[in-house]
Formats: C-alpha cells, sequence, structure tokens
C-alpha cells in the first residue's frame, strides 16, 4: 500500500503514550525502545486513529500549528512512512 494524501494511518494500540510540554513519548514495551516526538509529530500520532487521511491530518497541522514549511502535506506523509517503518503502525508491512 501507498502513503498518498487518502491513506488513513492507524498506530498499534500496544505502543504507550505519554504527552510532554513540547511533544511527547512513545514506548514499546515488547521491545524495550522510546520514541521521542516534536509537538506536531506527537499531533500526526494522535490523529492516527485509522479515521483521519494525511490530507486531513496536513489540514489540521495547517489550521492549528500554522508552521512556516509549506510542504506540510509532504512532511505528513515522511513522518507517517517513518512510523511504519519503525513499526508503530497496524499492518505496518503493507505500507510502502
Amino acid at each position: 500500500m501507498k502513503i498518498d494524501q487518502n491513506y488513513k494511518p492507524k498506530v498499534r494500540g500496544d505502543v504507550l503514550f505519554r504527552e510532554l510540554d513540547d511533544g511527547c513519548i512513545l514506548y514499546e514495551s515488547e521491545k524495550g525502545k522510546v520514541h521521542t516526538l516534536n509537538p506536531i509529530a506527537a499531533y500526526i500520532w494522535c490523529m492516527s486513529d485509522g479515521t483521519h487521511s494525511i490530507k486531513g491530518i496536513a489540514d489540521g497541522i495547517t489550521r492549528g500549528f500554522r508552521p512556516e514549511n509549506a510542504k506540510v502535506l509532504e512532511e505528513v506523509i515522511k513522518t507517517v512512512g517513518s512510523f511504519s517503518k519503525k513499526g508503530l503502525l497496524v499492518n505496518y508491512s503493507d505500507v510502502r
């Protein structure tokens, strides 16, 4: 499966999420791995519940964060791709 603007990412339910003032921490207890996310990546993580498309997530970032980078959609795709490569998404092996 290709990650495009219509893809609806879904994070694994067994990854623990801890919100911080400047982002969040993800913890994979099985692997003992910790991942730190900045505020925008944390927003992407929280919105990756299988109901929001990449485009919808990007639109939310544009409205809520008002980033200077005009390539928000591409950055969301890149971040979700990174989640996929790290095995943090449901059916991540199907995402390319």
